[in-house]
């Protein structure tokens, strides 16, 4: 946790200590209240009450340190996958300057799109390289007269800009990485994020994309064909039309009401030219894109089909390519799971802050202690995992194999993990699957208060030094 705040700087050397306090006491009881975080500790409480509420304190000087943390593990990577997301903070209590979610009047709350980094070769997760946090205003009650056009419309801020608002964040962030070590950068984006204008935007600034799309976008025919009389053409068709190179097989995780099961995808590509949107006139250049179809043809009875369309600035030549296309889309969920952490984990919706802006600063440190917890559960599900010294202390290695004696002497990332599980209460028998965040950071606050508990004890009992005078 240090390491992810060292670069962070708030002002003042006094705050940037209360950050650190505050962050070591959430890492060994994430989701627990402020008060039991600080018991017995009365004025560590009050501090930590006043920090968040501190005007000098802002999430983006709280996250300054972690994105630095994160450049350098950018470093040299070849290719970084850039996961946006946005998800929702829903609050049960009177929040000040919380807004509407979705069209629900009585609840309120705080909207939350996280840019992850992840390894394109081997989805390793290597940090948030950007947070944004806004409050949707309530619609006024009385319609406006006249109905706003697509050009007034424009030149408001829109929610839809925030998918290349976190491109040029991005682009900034890694500008201060020399040349020779610059990632190249794709964007990865859900359907969400299906927007023409963000397209261009990740053009402009030189980086490539996968984003999942589903508007069935017109064409524009091909180069020296313009102005022909010939029969429109649209890219969700043309990509179904196109022949089946190969075929791939996903995993697809059992949700309420529908068990887990394995699901063999067709796989097609093509390169297809867009035409502008028709809420712009159609003004503008056609845009160049690749696209590759996963879709599963002969679905289990009852069962939707999976049916990935992504448009993408990848190569899409050879059938590894395109596998390489919808591998880097099957990321996404590493910044759902982000997103679970600081909400389950860190229990972010159930904090009494009472204020927006206090909030937003506590959710910029819990995104970095989930990116912390994260990063264990990501290296233990590699099918090679790291040794666990990568990513726990001597200490903490030696407590966990007391606490649990069939622990390998010299574990894994995935054997250190399920120990941790198991101090959170998880059976681990075959049908349980693998363990969720609240096991995780049950058994994980074990072992803090563990090796906090081992630490007084050595300080009381170690000698005190000789006087040598």
């Amino acid at each position: 946790m240090e390491r992810e705040l060292a670069g962070s700087h708030l002002g003042h050397k006094a705050r940037h200590k209360r950050l650190l306090r505050i962050g070591q006491a959430m890492s060994k009881a994430a989701s627990a209240s402020f008060p039991r975080q600080f018991a017995k500790n009365e004025a560590g409480l009050k501090g930590a009450y006043r920090f968040f509420a501190n005007p000098e304190v802002t999430p983006e000087g709280i996250l300054e340190g972690h994105i630095a943390a994160t450049r350098e593990r950018c470093k040299a990577r070849g290719k970084v996958l850039c996961i946006q997301d946005t998800t929702d903070l829903i609050f049960k209590h009177e929040v000040e300057g919380a807004g509407r979610i979705n069209q629900l009047p009585k609840v309120r709350g705080l909207w939350v799109h996280t840019t992850l980094a992840v390894d394109a070769a081997t989805h390793e997760v290597m940090g948030v390289l950007g947070q944004m946090v806004w409050a949707r205003p309530d619609k006024p009650k009385k319609k406006k007269k006249k109905k706003e056009t697509a050009a007034q419309r424009k030149k408001r801020p829109r929610e839809s800009q925030r998918w290349g608002e976190a491109a040029y964040r991005v682009s900034d962030v890694l500008e201060q990485v020399p040349p020779e070590e610059r990632p190249q950068v794709v964007h990865v984006l859900d359907a969400e994020g299906d927007i023409f204008e963000t397209l261009e935007v990740i053009e402009a600034l030189g980086d490539s994309f996968v984003i999942r799309v589903t508007r069935n976008r017109l064409l524009a025919p091909p180069p020296g064909q313009e102005g022909m009389d010939a029969e429109r053409e649209y890219l969700l068709d043309t990509v179904a039309g196109a022949p089946v190179l190969g075929h791939k097989v996903v995993q697809v995780p059992g949700r309420p009401g529908q068990t887990a099961r394995q699901a063999v995808l067709e796989i097609r590509a093509c390169r297809v030219r867009v035409r502008p949107p028709l809420n712009r006139g159609r003004a503008g250049q056609p845009l160049e894109l690749n696209v590759v179809l996963a879709r599963e043809a002969q679905p289990p009875q009852g069962q939707k089909p999976l049916n990935w369309c992504l448009v993408t600035g990848e190569p899409i030549e050879t059938l590894q390519q395109c596998l390489q296309v919808v591998e880097a889309y099957e990321g996404r969920w590493l910044v759902e799971e982000l997103h679970m952490g600081f909400k389950s984990g860190c229990g972010t919706e159930a904090r009494r802050l009472q204020h927006g802006t206090r909030l937003s600063n506590f959710l910029a440190l819990a995104t970095i202690l989930a990116f912390s917890m994260l990063s264990l559960r990501d290296a233990a599900r590699r099918l090679e995992p790291p040794p666990a010294s990568e990513h726990l202390s001597e200490v903490q290695l030696q407590l966990l194999g007391d606490m649990c004696p069939e622990l390998p002497p010299t574990p894994n990332a995935y054997e250190a993990l399920r120990a941790i599980a198991l101090l959170g209460g998880f059976i681990g028998r075959k049908g349980d699957g693998e363990p969720g965040w609240r096991t995780l950071w049950r058994g994980w606050e074990m072992l803090q208060q563990a090796e906090t508990t081992y630490r007084l004890l050595l300080h009381r009992l170690t000698p005190p030094l000789a006087d040598s005078g």
